[in-house]
């Protein structure tokens, strides 16, 4: 009998061995109810931890003849509900023997638990007939940890005599052993457990410093409201969550999400609409103290409910008729304020039904989760507010564009709309090629960044016109300066007229004035076809022959004029002459020349200005809209290679819209097919991008553009490329 106990003194000791080398709460479990067996000779056992609900958890199961080798919680089954140690009343549960060893931190040993009084079996058989099983010799004893606290139970079942094989009871030996070993075995799971919830806690708070980057890589503010929610409900097990955002005394609807129902509504997808805020103070100007969001943003403080059903003092009214219409059932509410740096109310917060990572069950969120929600909800106030600073800052950026654009625009009334048109045309140029995945442009993509940025010099295109003069940029005629000088050859042509008449008046003293008017008709004639002629050629045009040079020279010197002071001057000045021998459009070489420096000044300015990183390309992209891909462009003779992809299609939009545009002084509006044409023949000579150009005509982009921007009368065309094919 000595040496008997000595051996299972023995193989206590190296059990207790065993489990103090093992980390996890699962295998310190499973090598108790293991060992335990063995030292007590029981066929089966089951152990329970106490939750913080104070309830028995089924942890673990094991049960030879049944061929049960281990069985954790994550694998139970409806037949094992968690214990409660008091009833709804408060009273504790001594019926049950579980209980009872918890809640007397004591131990029970029971020859026939079918044969005991005072105790409820009705689970035991309920088992006992599902499994056709036996359950006779009960060893029932609480598991301590370093304070001798109650943190589980551990029952063992049928002590099997090992010689015959019957059941009997469990000796004293055996109680005295499995309680030693249950003891050791506590610190185990303690530690076990502290090591598990501190590498939870590690997890959870790298968790969250993962979010926090991720936070402040969301593009937009729709998007990271959105994200704010889905990872708080990460963080904290929550099935569902909604934000609301501070204004005016008011808490809007953000985002609302509930996973379990599949709902995932927000503001910005313009589904939350139809919800009215929640307003901090009521119409008599008292606080909401009652409406559980309004009661946090009043007073900072976080509200954690366990139970939204049995809350005292908040009204869940609007709470409890979602629930009605959708099927769901509200249980635990974490409210948390959302501050920013400055310690201004941002909005609120709310997670709602925490769940159980491993049981699924619907539970109250715990202090760490409200430690967690809150730090999270600090950050994502942070991240929201430097976003919201970001965009703002970025508005404002946009609108100073938007008005030096504008002011651009509007210093000639000829050129109204330029700008917005180019840009407009250069975004769907840009979206069409980020698009494309099969052609020459197939690897060019554009970030969301990338594309701000073009979008920003295409706006900025033409900034360097603010220095140029307006009447160059009004310049509608040849003659045009500060007024048209066509003008001042009607008057010489009158004068001339007048000078003609006195001439022939003072050579034929002695004839009737009516038949020397009628002898002059001739002339007239023929000085008034000179002055319709100029008037012809002060307007431009794509080509002037030389002939119609040669006449205007002629013009010049055929009517001389006298002024008042008896001077004599040609007809036409040699600057008149000059200008009106402009061979295309209204610009002499001189005055083209300062047309074409507002790109160098645009450069100039561009260059002169901090953009960020992200913008740091306009002043290129803008800059080289006037270049050609063969190097013949200004001002710095770029050739394809040379330039972005950006500035290339950037030229293309420029020319696209100068030739389509209707408010030019010196054409007429240009219809499609022969804008397109144009757009053809400045390809094939080397002075667009023909990959843009292929590009421009494959997607039809002319025709959105035509139909978006165009007189109906100028969208001559609906396929380019069938044209051209006919035209063949």
């Amino acid at each position: 009998m000595k040496g008997r106990l000595l051996t299972r003194f023995s193989e206590l000791q190296n059990i207790a061995h065993t489990l103090a080398t093992k980390q996890s709460t699962g295998d310190v479990l499973s090598s108790l109810l293991t060992g335990a067996r063995k030292v007590s000779g029981a066929d089966g056992g089951t152990i329970y931890l106490l939750g913080s609900d104070k309830h028995l958890h089924f942890s673990v199961m094991q049960n030879e003849s049944l061929n049960i080798s281990h069985v954790e919680a994550s694998e139970k089954t409806s037949s094992f509900d968690p214990i409660p140690l008091y009833d709804k009343q408060g009273t504790p549960n001594q019926e049950n023997l579980a209980a009872r060893a918890a809640l007397e931190n004591s131990s029970s040993n029971i020859a026939d638990v079918y044969a005991a009084e005072g105790v409820r079996i009705s689970g035991i058989k309920k088992f006992d007939e599902k499994m056709n099983y036996r359950t006779r010799s009960l060893l029932t004893l609480p598991i301590h940890n370093q304070t001798w606290d109650v943190i589980g139970v551990l029952q063992l079942i049928n002590s099997i005599d090992k010689e015959s094989g019957n059941i009997e009871s469990f000796s004293e030996a055996d109680l005295l052993l499995a309680e030693a070993l249950a003891f050791q075995a506590g610190t185990n799971i303690t530690n076990s457990r502290m090591n598990a919830e501190s590498t939870k806690l590690l997890d959870r708070v790298t968790q969250l410093n993962q979010i926090g980057i991720s936070l402040s890589s969301q593009e937009s503010t729709e998007e990271l409201l959105k994200e704010i929610v889905i990872s708080a409900k990460s963080l904290t097990y929550a099935d569902a969550g909604t934000l609301y955002l501070h204004r005016e005394n008011k808490l809007y609807f953000e985002v609302m999400q509930t996973d379990s129902l599949d709902i995932h509504l927000s503001s910005a997808d313009g589904n939350l609409t139809n919800i009215e805020p929640i307003p901090l103070y009521n119409m008599r100007g008292q606080p909401n103290d009652h409406l559980v969001a309004a009661n946090v943003a009043l007073h900072s403080t976080t509200i954690n409910i366990p139970d939204a059903y049995q809350a005292d003092g908040y009204n869940f009214t609007g709470t409890k008729t979602f629930d009605a219409k959708n099927g769901y059932h509200s249980q635990s509410f974490l409210t948390v304020p959302m501050h920013n740096q400055k310690k201004e109310l941002i909005g609120v917060l709310q997670l709602i039904n925490a769940t159980d990572p491993v049981s699924g069950e619907i539970i109250s969120f715990s202090a760490e989760d409200q430690q967690l929600a809150e730090s999270f909800a600090s950050q994502a106030a942070v991240a929201l507010t430097n976003k919201q600073l970001n965009e703002e800052l970025q508005l404002l950026l946009e609108s100073f564009i938007n008005v030096i654009s504008k002011s651009i625009d509007e210093k000639s009334p000829y050129t109204g709309g330029h700008c917005r048109r180019v840009t407009e045309l250069a975004m769907m140029i840009s979206q069409a090629a980020n698009d494309e995945k099969q052609s020459a442009l197939g690897d060019f993509n554009l970030s969301r960044e990338e594309m701000y940025e073009m979008k920003i010099a295409a706006m900025l295109h033409d900034c360097g016109k603010i220095t140029t003069p307006v009447h160059i940029v009004d310049k509608s005629t040849k003659l045009e300066c500060i007024y048209d000088r066509i003008n001042l050859l009607d008057l010489r042509h009158e004068v001339v007229r007048r000078d003609m008449l006195i001439e022939k008046l003072q050579q034929r003293l002695d004839e009737e004035p009516d038949s020397i008017v009628e002898r002059l008709q001739e002339s007239w004639s023929q000085l008034d076809e000179d002055i319709a002629f100029l008037h012809q050629c002060n307007t431009g045009g794509e080509f002037m022959a030389p002939e119609k040079q040669a006449r205007i020279r002629a013009i010049a010197a055929k009517y001389p004029w006298r002024d008042s002071s008896g001077k004599v001057h040609p007809f036409i000045t040699e600057d008149e002459v000059y200008n009106l021998n402009v061979e295309k459009g209204t610009l002499t070489d001189e005055q083209r020349e300062i047309i074409n420096n507002h790109i160098v000044s645009t450069i100039r300015m561009l260059e002169g200005l901090p953009f960020p990183k992200h913008l740091c390309n306009v002043p290129e992209i803008a800059g080289g809209h006037h270049e050609r891909m063969d190097g013949k462009g200004y001002p710095n003779g770029l050739t394809r290679d040379q330039m972005s992809i950006q500035a290339r299609i950037l030229g293309v939009a420029d020319i696209f819209e100068a030739l389509t545009a209707m408010d030019r002084p010196y054409k007429a509006p240009m219809p499609l097919s022969k804008a397109m044409s144009i757009l053809e023949s400045m390809k094939n000579e080397g002075h667009i991008d023909p990959d843009i150009f292929d590009l421009f005509v494959d997607r039809k982009l002319y025709l959105n553009y035509g139909q978006r921007f165009l007189d109906e009368k100028q969208v001559d065309i609906n396929d380019y490329r069938q044209k051209e094919s006919s035209e063949r």
